[in-house]
């Protein structure tokens, strides 16, 4: 079994936010299926996020690549 990078759960949330960008009030996550919760939608935020700039990057190379003549 893999040790905890952290020593308690402040210092793991404190970790994430700096990681994530995202704040996590503490009042919002006094269990752990609430904690738990909260890094999965900010998760799931991020990665709709990185998906949304992906697609805007593509969109960007298309118009700025112009298509092969066969």
């Amino acid at each position: 079994m893999e040790a905890n990078r952290f020593k308690n759960v402040s210092e793991l949330i404190k970790s994430f936010e700096e990681y994530s960008g995202f704040s996590i009030d503490p009042e919002e996550i006094d269990t752990r299926d609430k904690l738990l919760d909260k890094i999965s939608e900010i998760q799931d935020y991020l990665s709709n996020e990185v998906s949304d700039i992906c697609s805007q990057y593509y969109y960007e190379a298309g118009q700025l690549m112009p298509e092969d003549e066969d």
